[in-house]
């Protein structure tokens, strides 16, 4: 449902081209030493030759962040501090600030009762 939700987005543009097809720019998708040159790494291979599922803009664009990643040249803030590599708790701490209480309370609410519930069996 998801795929078909994704694709429905894109109004199935690009939908089942072949990953061999695709001009990637990231390093991983190349395959190549330098962000930014354009190739593919399946081409000549047999994973080429697989219809992906998704649009053609949506692995592109995929593609484009993870080469902006790769070539990050800025310094990264975080609670007034500034580095040039990022923190392993970076998503951690955003899940932490940026979901509502009420949904902690919620979450928390859920494991408490199951943990009170556990001689129980569920139906």
């Amino acid at each position: 449902m998801a795929i078909y939700i994704i694709n429905l987005g894109y109004a199935f543009d690009g939908f089942g081209e072949q990953l061999g097809d695709f001009r990637f720019v990231s390093t991983l998708m190349t395959g190549l030493d330098e962000p930014g040159v354009e190739g593919n790494r399946f081409r000549d291979s047999w994973l080429g030759h697989l219809h992906l599922p998704l649009p053609k803009q949506y692995i592109l664009g995929l593609d484009a962040q993870k080469k902006d990643l790769e070539d990050f040249g800025h310094k990264s803030y975080l609670l007034g501090e500034w580095r040039d590599e990022g923190w392993w708790y970076y998503y951690l701490y955003g899940l932490l600030v940026k979901v509502p209480c009420g949904t902690w309370y919620l979450c928390t609410l859920v494991i408490v009762l199951r943990a009170l519930r556990r001689d129980r069996p569920i139906p």
